[in-house]
């Protein structure tokens, strides 16, 4: 009997702990359903939805199969508001505080969004920032800024209490993209349409072809409606490519392709005085870095969650 007891006060106590489980289970689904409304229907950044975002990850945006995390974005939505309120005097309470917030928060989504995909370009192509490149760097950043003490008093001041570790973070994501803007630069197989064209109007050239016309045809410089003329400069005026091979052009004399970072030239020398020289040119431009870059990110199929 008492045996027959026991059992029945197990099967009442497993009962209730089921029912216990149960409305758990219904308290954090029905919380999780009212959290997600409140994040992606009406925007809610109260302290409980930063708090909770802490613990569970919603996410703001998806970028191929990586996630920006709402928390996330919103520790730098904070951070630009603390800057914009505190160093440029914004007053978010007003309409146009208002739609100065707005504008932040949807720069903020997107240029999280722009790094996510630089990272995951940045390995494709084996770009990285190595530690002796950081150091230095970042070295230089603080010394020109008043050491670091001073740079965490801004930090602390104008930027939310930001750590110096975030700061380090997004310095390092920003040498990451220019290591990438360089690498793509100088990949010749990005620019071939660019090269092919630059080439064809080259032996037109050589077979006798005007080149004044020709830059008006062809040149994608505004210096174009000018038959390509850029008047005299001298030397440190150019970019050193373009530099070089200009001042090592006798008069009347036109160069080879010439490649520099806006794209591929062709120079003609019409005149020369002194130190310096009188050159016209016809520009085909290779792939510009910001470009490639979003069609890189429409290439990813990029969603965005969250209402701004």
């Amino acid at each position: 009997m008492s045996e027959k007891k026991e059992n029945i006060g197990k099967g009442i106590l497993k009962n209730k702990l089921f029912v216990i489980a149960a409305l758990v289970v219904v308290f954090f689904v029905v919380f999780l359903s009212v959290m997600s409304f409140g994040i992606y229907k009406k925007g809610w950044e109260n302290g409980m939805t930063k708090a909770v975002s802490r613990i569970i990850p919603f996410p703001a945006a998806k970028v191929g199969s990586s996630f920006i995390t709402y928390n996330g974005y919103l520790d730098r939505v904070d951070v630009l508001r603390a800057y914009y309120k505190d160093f440029k005097n914004v007053d978010f309470g007003t309409k146009e505080g208002q739609s100065q917030l707005r504008e932040i928060k949807t720069t903020t989504l997107d240029q999280m969004i722009e790094e996510s995909v630089i990272q995951k370009e940045a390995a494709k192509f084996d770009v990285s920032v190595s530690q002796a490149d950081f150091d230095a760097s970042f070295k230089d950043l603080v010394d020109s800024n008043g050491g670091e003490a001073k740079i965490k008093e801004n930090l602390n001041k104008y930027y939310n209490g930001m750590s110096m570790d975030e700061f380090k973070s997004q310095y390092r994501l920003k040498m990451l993209r220019a290591k990438l803007a360089e690498k793509i630069g100088q990949d010749e197989s990005l620019s071939l349409d660019a090269k092919k064209s630059a080439e064809d109007v080259l032996a037109q050239i050589k077979k006798g072809g005007d080149f004044a016309a020709l830059a008006k045809k062809y040149s994608q410089d505004t210096s174009a409606a000018n038959g390509g003329d850029l008047g005299f400069f001298g030397k440190g005026k150019m970019v050193p490519e373009f530099e070089k091979a200009a001042f090592a052009l006798k008069k009347g004399t036109v160069s080879e392709l010439v490649k520099t970072v806006y794209g591929y030239h062709i120079i003609q020398v019409t005149d020369i005085k002194g130190d310096e020289i009188k050159a016209s040119h016809i520009l085909f431009k290779t792939k510009d870095f910001n470009d490639w870059l979003k069609e890189k990110i429409s290439s990813y199929g990029v969603n965005k969650y969250i209402k701004i």
